[in-house]
């Protein structure tokens, strides 16, 4: 097996091709996330005045019926004619004339600023694709230079101290940032569970309203439907609890609720005070979905800090991460600037390159948002 140093002059000619390309896309990433947002914007702009197209053009289907009243009815016209108001049926009708040709006008503008929104969209839309696969080229790059020095470096001859320390905390960051999303993700999990949940509950609540408002209407028998709907969403709420509580033991066990069902009464209860005695176990179970729901919302209200707290820690953990890969790429390059040298690795201004600078080939094309 070659030394260290021979694998560094050996592939230093493939390391310059990779840089040159890194460094020449590397404005694709920020410059596609920016393009991104240009494009969720004018989206949304658009949305917004196809909706005031369709109300500018229910209001000229509206003002132009009144436009013709005032201009095609002779019977109006004679009406004011004969009470003497000629001079307010000529106002009135230039108003209504005005209002219509208004409604024309604002129209025609907001079709013609559509169209260009239009052409913007696709204009945008054309360029996010193009910064898409220069992004991709840049990552591609990036990853071929890591897994080349993955390498190179990783041999046993390696006696770099400085750079395996950057590698250890490499691995360290990368550990704990695959910590912080598992973690986010059971927080995530246990919201979304907890938010079915409360939405279930909720349900059954009013289910079971509906069965003491039909019961009072309609007698027992129209009540049965709403109980058994109002169980099946308690059941379904139980299942998500549980659910919840495997991906967090602080979530509490499952709510153990049963909704008073129509079979409770019996063959025995059929009088008015059975009756009267079984709508009072509805209303219990209708209170215990009070308090159950109540529960829910706040250990709702805590899963999503918590979710939001794990997002902001996966944030973190993901920008240390991007900053040791940083260093360490720095100290390689170092490295093979030292040993390879710069005619060596084809890079052109990299006998200014010193500890702790990047090596860079030319600055990125400008990019222009607007």
């Amino acid at each position: 097996m070659p030394s260290i140093h021979q694998a560094i002059r050996d592939t230093a000619a493939r390391t310059g091709e990779l840089w040159t390309q890194i460094a020449q896309t590397d404005y694709a990433p920020s410059a596609l996330e920016q393009q991104k947002c240009r494009v969720v914007e004018l989206s949304e702009a658009l949305h917004k005045l196809n909706a005031q197209i369709e109300s500018l053009d229910k209001d000229r289907g509206t003002t132009l019926m009144s436009h013709r009243k005032y201009r095609d009815s002779v019977v109006r016209r004679l009406a004011y004619r004969a009470t003497r108001q000629r001079n307010r049926y000529q106002a009135k009708a230039a108003l209504v004339t005005e209002e219509y040709y208004e409604v024309l006008r604002q129209e025609h503008i907001a079709k013609e600023k559509k169209g260009m929104l239009e052409r913007q969209c696709e204009d945008a839309v054309i360029l996010l694709q193009d910064l898409d696969h220069v992004a991709s080229r840049h990552d591609q790059a990036q990853q071929g230079l890591d897994r080349l020095w993955e390498d190179v470096f990783s041999r046993s001859d390696s006696n770099y101290q400085q750079e395996r320390a950057l590698q250890q905390k490499v691995d360290a960051a990368y550990a704990s940032k695959c910590q912080m999303l598992e973690r986010y993700k059971e927080s995530r999990n246990m919201a979304e569970a907890l938010a079915g949940a409360l939405s279930r509950v909720a349900a059954a609540f009013d289910e079971v309203k509906k069965a003491l408002v039909q019961g009072q209407m309609s007698g027992d028998g129209s009540e049965t439907r709403f109980l058994r709907e109002a169980q099946s969403q308690v059941d379904s709420a139980q299942y998500l609890l549980r659910q919840a509580q495997c991906d967090e033991e602080s979530v509490g066990a499952a709510e153990s609720l049963c909704i008073a069902s129509h079979s409770e009464k019996g063959g025995q209860w059929d009088g008015p005070y059975s009756t009267i005695i079984w709508r009072d176990r509805i209303r219990v179970s209708r209170r215990e979905l009070e308090i159950c729901h109540a529960v829910l919302r706040q250990r709702l209200h805590m899963a999503r800090e918590q979710c939001e707290d794990a997002e902001l820690a996966v944030e973190v953990s993901e920008e240390a991460l991007r900053k040791s890969r940083e260093d360490l790429r720095m100290e390689r390059a170092v490295i093979y600037l030292e040993v390879a040298g710069a005619e060596a690795l084809s890079m052109a201004r990299l006998e200014d390159i010193s500890r702790g600078s990047l090596p860079v080939i030319a600055a990125p094309p400008p990019y222009v948002t607007a």
